[in-house]
């Protein structure tokens, strides 16, 4: 009798366990810039819904976009480089905890992390696939076998394609080291079509409005709604995403 029983409880492991892995299997999203995340918010929600962990990475540091000077133009003259990445960064860890990631899983890959940094090794625009695969190799190290997600960056892939974009597309594509990668793209003519459902929306509606937040006694200074208005209320109410 002890036999079988032994039996049967190692055949159930053996049929129950790879699945139980797979399903359970962690989830890493690499994010160019704050408020890219605005074409798969979604899929973070579902990935965090199906309890598994779910780990962000802000790779490159965001300061270079053109706000910044409008904003010191209209007065705000003492926001530098540094407090103006610090700036974004609390934009888009805002963002990410309305979509149910733990505040203690989202990560910034410069040094300082969120509070930004005068020396940042990988900086808005310049991106190399060399900075991005020493990142894939902490990450993984750090996090092992995962899903990784991030954008489709390329001209054929997007209506607003970006190196930053396409590098860290390309670095993830060719590191062996991964198996399951996907990619999502702006575009609404390619791809698989996933539709969102009404919770889900509802949760990436609120992640992005956190973009629009104008509070300047609080350093708040809706930098992404400033940069890119029409996209994110688009993104705010489509019911689809869509993944390469």
């Amino acid at each position: 009798m002890k036999k079988v029983v032994l039996f049967v409880v190692f055949t159930l492991l053996f049929l129950v366990s790879p699945v139980q892995a797979a399903d359970t299997k962690p989830v890493v999203v690499f994010l160019p810039h704050q408020d890219d995340e605005m074409v798969l918010a979604g899929a973070i929600a579902n990935y965090v819904a199906e309890g598994r962990e779910v780990y962000t990475v802000m790779v490159t540091n965001g300061a270079s976009s053109y706000v910044r000077e409008m904003l010191m133009e209209k007065g705000y003259t003492y926001i530098t480089k540094v407090l103006f990445a610090y700036l974004r960064n609390n934009e888009y860890y805002y963002s990410m905890q309305h979509l149910g990631v733990k505040p203690e899983n989202i990560f910034f890959a410069n040094p300082k992390g969120r509070s930004g940094t005068k020396n940042p090794l990988f900086e808005d625009g310049k991106l190399t696939g060399k900075e991005v695969e020493k990142i894939l190799d902490r990450t993984y190290e750090k996090w092992g076998e995962a899903i990784y997600i991030a954008l489709a960056g390329n001209e054929s892939e997007s209506d607003y394609p970006h190196p930053d974009h396409a590098i860290i597309e390309k670095t993830i594509q060719d590191y062996s080291k991964i198996n399951e990668k996907y990619f999502y793209t702006d575009r609404r003519d390619i791809g698989e079509k996933i539709k969102l459902s009404p919770e889900t929306l509802q949760k990436k509606y609120e992640a992005l409005q956190e973009y629009f937040v104008w509070d300047p006694q609080n350093r708040r200074f809706a930098i992404g709604a400033n940069s890119v208005y029409e996209r994110l209320r688009f993104w705010q109410t489509n019911i689809f995403e869509y993944r390469l």
